[in-house]
């Protein structure tokens, strides 16, 4: 059984981290959510990548690794 279903983001990479939905958009938006059963609620938007973006992105260590299609890599600090 379908909990709920979102329909924002066309592609992407989807990826999960402790109870946080990590998304990366093909247009290089990030997105957090906390992973839910009621519903996909945004916690933090931004965009870091410009281009297409088809890489799920990476976290270790609270660092969050993404990159483009022509060869951007950027870290983010998600630390607390």
């Amino acid at each position: 059984q379908v909990a709920w279903e979102e329909d924002t983001f066309k592609y992407g990479a989807l990826s999960a981290a402790g109870d946080h939905l990590i998304v990366l958009s093909a247009q290089g938006e990030l997105i957090i959510a906390p992973a839910s059963i009621t519903a996909f609620e945004p916690s933090a938007r931004a965009q870091i990548l410009d281009g297409k973006c088809w890489i799920v992105p990476v976290l270790s260590g609270g660092l969050l690794y993404a990159r483009n299609s022509d060869g951007r890599l950027v870290c983010l600090d998600l630390r607390p």
